[in-house]
């Protein structure tokens, strides 16, 4: 193999992986809305029923984290948009890359399974027969689909 065959499977396995990013990034912001989102029901279930501070100085604070967890849903629905963009692309490449290569695509980018040994089981092939497959969905990905 050749370095400017080696640059483009490279290249390919960087636009699949993407998947996987996005949906870790997403999630994670997610997850980072929600504890935000708790802090301030917790705050709110302190002040009294309606979440008001009831003439105590606690007012500000609230409010500042209430504008923060604002922020928050905005950067996360933000990155959603985006990420969902670009997860959809790498789901639609991996769907249309046929039969057992599709296969490979699928539980190595789509489900995360991160050992060879992992696939092989999944669809019955030997590790190494399923790197060779990987290989040639890779392959077929560049010359048929053209992507990236």
């Amino acid at each position: 193999m050749t370095d400017e065959n080696l640059e483009e499977y490279v290249d390919q396995i960087r636009y699949l992986k993407q998947y996987e990013e996005n949906t870790k990034k997403v999630t994670r912001l997610y997850e980072e809305y929600l504890k935000e989102r708790d802090l301030i029901d917790s705050i709110r279930s302190s002040l009294g029923g309606d979440g008001t501070p009831h003439g105590t100085a606690i007012g500000n604070p609230t409010e500042q984290k209430a504008l923060r967890l604002a922020d928050k849903l905005i950067e996360y629905t933000d990155t959603l948009n985006d990420a969902m963009q670009i997860t959809w692309a790498v789901f639609d490449t991996v769907m249309n890359v046929p039969g057992v290569m599709g296969d490979v695509l699928y539980w190595r980018y789509i489900k995360f399974k991160k050992t060879w040994d992992e696939i092989a089981d999944i669809i019955n092939y030997g590790p190494r027969q399923t790197m060779r497959i990987h290989k040639k969905a890779l392959a077929y990905i560049k010359d048929v689909i053209k992507c990236p």
